[in-house]
């Protein structure tokens, strides 16, 4: 297919995938705000920033010790920021106008169901300001954008021809949710030292976050171990939303686009995928877990190679050198 429609469709699902983690980033830390004392709450705002890699516009984020009414406005202002700032082009706003458009330049190849799923979600929010909701249950529209966007991967999973089309779609959503998990989990370890004792709603929140809480709820008890918790979300290979998993259909994905599936001839990224693989198989399970250290260093070295695996995508199939094929 050709390389813009491609890249198009690769980003699409990158931006979706960016605002319904967001999303319920800031659902749950309405939790947070409802329930926990203020010195919580501060800390679910440097997850978000800390995970996102963002300041807020114009400011930094200060200490708010025990003033509930300096904390209710730098919710307003914070939130504001994440989902509405026009100078962020992370806002879930923004995010959710981004994927509209690449959508809209391959109109052509999308599905009718596709194109008015996205196109109704953006169109009912797009107006929309955080003094619309605030009054009311703020994080019911966050909510509502986490559920639009996985009602729309659900529609092109139901509808979409298993095409390269496909394929570029679902390797975007795999490396955005990869290095945002790896990203989310680094920030909140800084934030949540397996060794110090934290509330266990900040680590089921980590698993709401990561939509894993259901999962991890079958598999083990309702207690939420750090350790458990983090080994669920980085190593287990049956969890959709695991960092394991991901890798495991990325390069399935590849071999198909690049047409190696079977064959013994690696694609350009493979080699990024394989050593990330390999971290996840021989050194996460022999790793120190009551050193934090150990874990951030592997998750740095996991995620330094998704980035590797973005980037040899990009050489690849989007921005590649064109050759001429005319004599000399």
């Amino acid at each position: 297919m050709l390389s813009r429609d491609a890249q198009n469709l690769y980003w699409m699902s990158r931006y979706l995938e960016r605002a319904g983690h967001i999303s319920r980033l800031l659902v749950a830390q309405f939790d947070l705000i409802h329930d926990r004392p203020t010195s919580d709450i501060e800390k679910g705002w440097r997850r978000i920033y800390g995970s996102l890699h963002r300041k807020p516009a114009g400011a930094n984020l200060m200490s708010i010790q025990d003033d509930d009414f300096i904390m209710l406005l730098d919710a307003y202002t914070l939130v504001d920021d994440l989902a509405f700032e026009p100078s962020n082009p992370d806002a879930v706003i923004g995010l959710f106008g981004k994927a509209r458009e690449n959508a809209r330049q391959i109109r052509n190849i999308l599905s009718n169901e596709i194109w008015s799923s996205l196109n109704v979600s953006f169109l009912g929010m797009k107006d929309t300001r955080l003094k619309d909701i605030w009054s009311g249950q703020p994080q019911d529209f966050f909510r509502s954008s986490s559920i639009s966007v996985r009602t729309f991967c659900g529609i092109a999973e139901a509808t979409m021809y298993r095409d390269h089309g496909w394929h570029f779609f679902r390797l975007g959503q795999l490396v955005e949710r990869i290095q945002l998990t790896c990203s989310l989990l680094d920030t909140h370890l800084k934030l949540f030292p397996i060794k110090e004792q934290h509330w266990e709603m900040h680590w089921g929140g980590l698993l709401e976050i990561c939509v894993a809480r259901g999962a991890f709820r079958r598999l083990h008890s309702v207690e939420y171990n750090p350790d458990k918790v983090i080994d669920f979300l980085v190593g287990n290979i049956l969890l959709s939303n695991s960092i394991c998993h991901g890798l495991s259909e990325i390069q399935k994905t590849l071999q198909i686009i690049s047409g190696t599936t079977g064959s013994r001839q690696p694609n350009e990224a493979d080699w990024y995928i394989g050593k990330a693989l390999a971290l996840i198989e021989y050194e996460w399970p022999v790793r120190d877990k009551a050193n934090d250290v150990s874990t951030l260093n592997i998750l740095k070295q996991i995620s330094s190679e998704v980035l590797e695996i973005d980037t040899q995508i990009d050489k690849t199939y989007f921005n590649y050198p064109i050759q001429s094929t005319s004599g000399p």
